[in-house]
């Protein structure tokens, strides 16, 4: 934690009151905790920032696996084979016949 922290009323200045149903978050899960690096989330956001994620991008998007399967309705198994193969996902979901993000996505 940064020394500026030592401090609740400077933690205070920096991070404002605890927003309901959110607590406290290391943008970058390696970094320390000090205002550049911490923000209020939620526990779903929580669970998408952690070094267990496999996180790629593709068309200029970066999110998790689980998101990417979702939105093009296709399976792990077959992204990861692919990617293996030496793929990147653009060329993995040109390919796909569910090309077009899911309609609930």
């Amino acid at each position: 934690m940064c020394e500026r922290w030592d401090r609740f009323e400077n933690f205070l200045a920096d991070m404002g009151e605890k927003p309901e149903n959110l607590t406290l978050e290391r943008k970058d899960s390696n970094g320390n905790y000090e205002p550049s690096n911490c923000r209020w989330a939620s526990s779903f956001e929580q669970q998408r920032n952690t070094s267990r994620n496999k996180f790629l991008t593709a068309f200029g998007k970066r999110q998790v696996m689980r998101d990417w399967e979702n939105e093009y309705r296709m399976c792990r198994k077959t992204i990861n084979k692919k990617l293996a193969a030496g793929k990147n996902l653009e060329q993995i979901i040109s390919e796909s016949k569910f090309m077009r993000p899911h309609p609930h996505v």
